[in-house]
């Protein structure tokens, strides 16, 4: 099972290498890495897990819902009440 992570508000991260990345928020992190079109950045596992005000970490409920949020699949309450 992947670990999932929301980024809450915008994070300067400064790497191992000196380089500063601005996580953008409302991105989602699996397994603590961050995926932009060019390249994917391994975070330290301790710089997320310690700020809760950045990243917010996703349980499956809250992967499911907008999973189906985002492929117009009716929820259960929905479908219940036909």
């Amino acid at each position: 099972m992947k670990i999932k992570h929301k980024i809450i508000k915008d994070f300067p991260y400064i790497s191992a290498d000196k380089k500063i990345t601005l996580l953008k928020s409302g991105t989602i992190i699996e397994d603590f890495i961050y995926r932009t079109k060019s390249e994917s950045l391994l975070l330290d596992r301790d710089v997320v897990n310690s700020n809760s005000d950045y990243f917010q970490p996703i349980d499956w409920k809250q992967d499911l819902l907008s999973f189906m949020k985002q492929n117009m699949i009716a929820l259960p309450s929905i479908i219940g009440k036909n």
